[in-house]
C-alpha cells in the first residue's frame, strides 16, 4: 500500500457508489439491487446475478424478513429441532454447572450463528437460497451453492440450481442435522433443519466466490473491516453494479477497525492486465486474460481421505500457458463458476514455483494459487483469440527419458486395440484397470493403463463414436505418468489425467489421415 494505515482509517467513498437519497434504507438497497423485484422475483436468471451484502447477521435477517413479506405468494414456515449433545462434554460435573434454563427448547431455538439455518425458515415459492452445508458434491452442490425454491413439501424442498454446470437441474433439499462450528454456548448445539438460508441478502463473508452482476452493500453502521471490503468488491464483476448504502448517520467514509485503505476503491477500476510470462513478482493489483484449456479435480490416492485441490491449465493470447490451482477448502467457491473451454478475467492470486514432485506444464516454471479471495470473471464474448487446447505431446521414442520422472507427458495416438475391463486388488480395495493400445503417425506402438475412475470415463468418451464411421478414433491422454516393466514402456493414468477423443486440433487431424499410409 502506498501510504501506511494501522488500527483505524476513514476512506472517503466515490459519490456515484452511494445511495444518499431514502426515507427507508432497507427499501432502498433492494430497489437499487432488485429493480422491479415484483415481476421478476421468480426469474432465476434476475435473481442469480443479484444480492445484498450486509456487514452485520441482523442487517441480513431484516433485509430477508422485508423481501419476503414485500414478494407475491403463500409463504411456509418451518421449525427445526433442536437438542444437546452431552455426549461432546467429558466432564459430568461441568455440565451440571449449566444452568438449566441454557437447555430449554425455547433457550436453544433463539440462539443464531451464521453457519447453521435459524430455528424458524420462512419461504416462498421462487424464493432464492444458499446451501449452508455441502449436499453432494458430486453434483455441485457445496456450501455456498445458490439456488431458487420450486417446491415446498412438508419434508423436502424442491429448489433449481441458480448457474453453474447443473444450472436449473431441480434437486430435493431434505432436513439434516447439523452443529455450529463455534457455539455460542458451552456444549454442541445439535439443530435439524433444512441447510439452508435465504439469500435476498447474505452476510459479506458468503459471497466469496460469487461473480455477481449487481450487488447492493448495506453497511448499517459506519465501519466495515478491510477483509469485508475486498470480499464485498471481488463478488461484483464492475464499479457499475456496485451501490453503497451507509445508514448511520448519512455518513459518505467508512472507518475501518481494521484499516481500510484508499486502494481497495481504485481496485473497482480496471487493473492492469498482464501476460501469463511477465508475471514474476506480480502483484494483486494485476489481473490476466485466459482460457480454462483444462479442468479437474485432484483427488488423494485413496479417496478416503478427500479431494487434494481443483487444478486448471491456463493459456492467454500470447499462447503462453501455466498450472493453476485452487486448494479443496477453496474449491466449493468456484464450482458454479469455473468451466473448461471458457475465458476469464482472473485477479488476486499468487505467483509460486512450480511443484517439483507435480509438474504439469513442464514449459513454465512458475504456477498460480487461487484462493477465497480470487476472483474469477467470465467474458461475456470469446474472440478466440486465445486457442480451447494446449498440450505438450511427448514423442513414443523420447518416453524412455520420462521414466518414473515426476514431469507428467501428454501423449496421442490412434486406438488399435482396447483389452477388457479387470478388477485388481490394490491397497486401497478394489479398482478397475485396463489397457489399451495407441500408434503414432510412425507405426510405433504405446501402451496405455488406466485406472479407477478413468476406465470408466473412456468409457464414456469413447462410446459416442462406437457407431461412427470408419475413420479412426485418435486419443489423448494428458498429465500421464511413464512406467517401466519387464523392459516394456507404458504410460498410466495420473491424479491429473484428462481424456479427449477425435477433438478438432492439426495433431489429431494428421494422425487421422496419417493412419492410410501406416500398414
Amino acid at each position: 500500500m502506498s501510504e501506511p494505515n494501522e488500527g483505524n482509517a476513514e476512506v472517503d467513498i466515490l459519490p456515484e457508489l452511494l445511495i444518499t437519497n431514502f426515507d427507508d434504507p432497507i427499501d432502498a438497497i433492494v430497489q437499487s439491487t432488485y429493480p422491479n423485484l415484483l415481476l421478476q422475483y421468480q426469474n432465476g436468471q434476475f435473481m442469480q446475478s443479484r444480492a445484498i451484502l450486509a456487514s452485520t447477521d441482523e442487517a441480513v435477517n431484516e433485509i430477508n424478513d422485508y423481501v419476503l413479506r414485500l414478494v407475491p405468494g403463500e409463504e411456509r414456515e418451518y421449525y427445526s429441532a433442536d437438542s444437546v449433545d452431552s455426549s461432546e462434554i467429558n466432564d459430568a460435573q461441568a455440565f451440571d454447572t449449566i444452568p438449566p434454563e441454557w437447555i430449554l427448547p425455547e433457550f436453544l431455538n433463539f440462539l443464531k450463528t451464521s453457519d447453521i439455518p435459524n430455528h424458524k425458515l420462512t419461504l416462498k415459492v421462487g424464493t432464492p437460497i444458499t446451501l449452508l452445508h455441502d449436499l453432494d458434491p458430486s453434483r455441485g452442490l457445496y456450501n455456498g451453492t445458490r439456488l431458487i425454491v420450486t417446491r415446498l413439501g412438508q419434508f423436502v424442498l424442491q429448489a433449481q440450481v441458480m448457474s453453474g454446470e447443473n444450472i436449473d437441474e431441480p434437486i430435493l433439499i431434505p432436513r439434516i442435522s447439523m452443529s455450529p462450528s463455534r457455539s455460542p454456548i458451552p456444549y454442541k448445539l445439535v439443530r435439524r433443519q433444512f441447510p439452508i438460508s435465504v439469500s435476498y441478502a447474505m452476510s459479506i463473508e458468503k459471497a466469496q466466490g460469487q461473480s455477481l452482476d449487481s450487488v447492493g452493500l448495506y453497511i448499517p453502521r459506519s465501519w466495515i473491516t478491510c477483509d469485508q471490503l475486498k470480499v464485498a468488491f471481488s463478488s461484483v464483476k464492475s464499479k457499475n453494479g456496485l451501490k453503497i448504502l451507509i445508514h448511520e448517520e448519512m455518513s459518505h467514509t467508512i472507518n475501518d477497525i481494521n484499516a481500510v485503505f484508499k486502494e481497495v476503491f481504485e481496485n473497482l477500476n480496471k487493473m492492469k492486465e498482464v501476460f501469463l510470462n511477465d508475471l514474476s513478482g506480480v502483484t494483486s493489483k494485476s489481473t490476466v486474460k485466459v482460457r480454462i484449456t483444462r479442468l479437474w479435480d485432484t483427488w488423494n490416492i485413496n479417496k478416503r481421505k478427500g479431494m487434494i485441490s481443483t487444478d486448471m491449465v491456463l493459456m492467454d493470447e500470447k499462447h503462453n500457458y501455466i498450472h493453476g490451482t485452487i486448494p479443496s477448502r477453496y474449491a466449493h467457491l468456484f464450482k458454479n463458476i469455473l468451466q473448461e473451454g471458457k475465458v476469464y478475467e482472473i485477479d488476486t492470486f499468487t505467483v509460486s514455483k512450480n511443484k517439483e514432485s507435480y509438474i504439469i506444464v513442464e514449459n513454465n516454471t512458475s504456477m498460480l494459487q487461487f484462493s477465497a479471495s480470487t476472483k474469477f470473471t467470465p467474458e461475456e464474448y470469446d474472440d478466440g483469440k486465445i486457442p480451447r487446447y494446449v498440450f505438450e505431446f511427448v514423442h513414443f521414442e523420447e518416453l524412455d527419458k520420462r521414466c518414473d520422472n515426476r514431469a507428467h507427458a501428454d501423449v496421442t495416438g490412434i486406438i488399435i486395440d482396447i483389452t477388457p475391463t479387470e478388477e485388481r486388488t490394490t491397497v486401497n480395495g478394489p479398482t478397475d484397470i485396463m489397457s489399451l493400445y495407441l500408434r503414432n503417425e510412425s507405426g510405433d506402438i504405446l501402451k496405455v493403463t488406466l485406472w479407477d475412475d478413468y476406465v470408466s470415463m473412456f468409457d464414456k468418451k469413447l462410446e459416442k463414436y462406437k457407431h461412427a464411421t470408419l475413420e479412426p478414433n485418435v486419443a489423448i491422454f494428458t498429465s500421464m505418468l511413464v512406467k517401466q516393466f519387464r523392459g516394456e514402456i507404458f504410460a498410466q493414468s495420473s491424479m491429473s489425467t484428462t481424456i479427449y477423443i477425435n477433438i478438432d486440433i492439426p495433431e489429431a487431424i494428421e494422425l487421422a489421415q496419417s493412419s492410410k499410409y501406416v500398414l
